[in-house]
């Protein structure tokens, strides 16, 4: 039921979003087949009409007629109504040709609204997650697809296994990656493109990858506020459905940023609506724990409107991402630039719809038989 109903909504998307096609812009880039096929079914049916009315005309000389005593009208509404199926197959066929023809729209900008929201996801790369220096090492967890038991990798993971539930759960994100350290670093700006975050998430968990990521040092302050300084670059700062997922072991003391204190970045990020969602990835240490800096960072980001999550093993990191999804609902409108959109939906949903219209018309009534 649920499978049909997706397939209706999105026949209505289609349908809803054909009748709004600039047709005088309309392109098409196999307009030469199209051209073809149509030559060819023309010379079919001509062919066709003067077999058909050649056979009439060898009947009519050779064949014995009889007088019809109760005859149909020859003419009327009701001989014009069994022709329907041949008349809804002649006008879905410039609908089959235009399929063909492959058509396309350009265009420069375009408003479009989706289920989702903005997500842009922090993850520490820095030498403490490396977790064999410093003892910390998760076991490995089920649904948790970590290369190891290092915290930079079960963050990765957490990082893919958010995404993959973003997909899950039918939204449409716009989602960014930072990589951060000592500096930040954008691997993926907001996309709603999900395999290519995927992607990049994985090229950058790679161990060789990682084991070239010099950048040793924490610096949370610093990549929430040049996280910040991303929704500025995309204009989202004044819209709603912003939030920002940090993964971090959060071993850093540092609560200024160029002159900045912590408390004035995170009500910037309040201030914008842009809660901050903390995955603290510390293995064995639950909430309060006194080597961590637990309640620096839960007082820090709850001003955001975020939450802190003491992740002390892979199932606590996952309820943190499970939440994080039941709480990221909602719709986000946005910009999306394009140079090209397929129209061949649109065209080849008419055409279907009109074809199978005329086949169950056939099938289940005998009057829709006979032709002409």
């Amino acid at each position: 039921m649920e499978t049909l109903l997706n397939l209706l909504g999105l026949s209505g998307r289609l349908l809803r979003d054909g009748w709004s096609i600039d047709w005088p812009a309309l392109r098409f880039a196999r307009g030469d087949a199209a051209t073809v096929a149509a030559t060819a079914i023309a010379v079919l049916a001509a062919v066709a009409w003067i077999f058909r009315r050649r056979s009439r005309h060898t009947a009519g000389r050779t064949g014995v007629l009889l007088p019809a005593v109760l005859a149909r009208p020859a003419s009327g509404p009701g001989r014009l109504a069994r022709h329907l199926p041949a008349v809804l197959v002649v006008v879905g066929l410039p609908f089959v040709l235009g399929a063909l023809a492959d058509p396309y729209t350009t265009f420069v900008r375009q408003e479009a609204t989706n289920a989702g929201r903005r997500i842009l996801i922090l993850l520490d790369a820095s030498g403490s997650m490396g977790g064999g220096t410093y003892g910390n090492r998760f076991r490995a967890t089920p649904r948790l697809n970590a290369k190891s038991g290092e915290p930079f990798y079960t963050a990765a993971a957490a990082a893919e296994y958010l995404v993959r539930r973003r997909i899950e759960s039918g939204f449409q994100d716009l989602i960014g990656l930072i990589e951060f350290g000592d500096e930040s670093y954008i691997v993926s700006p907001f996309s709603t493109d999900y395999e290519n975050v995927l992607t990049s998430i994985r090229l950058i968990s790679e161990p060789e990858e990682y084991k070239r990521f010099n950048d040793s040092g924490t610096k949370i302050a610093k990549a929430i506020s040049q996280g910040i300084g991303l929704f500025q670059t995309f204009a989202f700062l004044k819209s709603a459905g912003n939030l920002m997922v940090l993964i971090s072991d959060g071993e850093d003391t540092q609560v200024e940023h160029e002159g900045r204190s912590l408390d004035s970045i995170l009500a910037e990020s309040g201030r914008h609506r842009i809660p901050v969602y903390f995955i603290r990835t510390a293995s064995d240490k639950e909430r309060g724990d006194p080597s961590t800096n637990d309640e620096l960072w839960a007082a820090a980001v709850e001003k955001t409107g975020g939450k802190l999550y003491a992740g002390a093993n892979g199932e606590v990191i996952l309820k943190a991402c499970d939440e994080i999804d039941r709480i990221a609902t909602g719709r986000i409108q946005y910009l999306r630039y394009s140079a090209r959109i397929p129209q061949f939906p649109f065209f080849a949903l008419v055409a279907a719809l009109l074809w199978s219209a005329a086949l169950v018309l056939w099938l289940l009534f005998r009057y829709f038989r006979k032709f002409p």
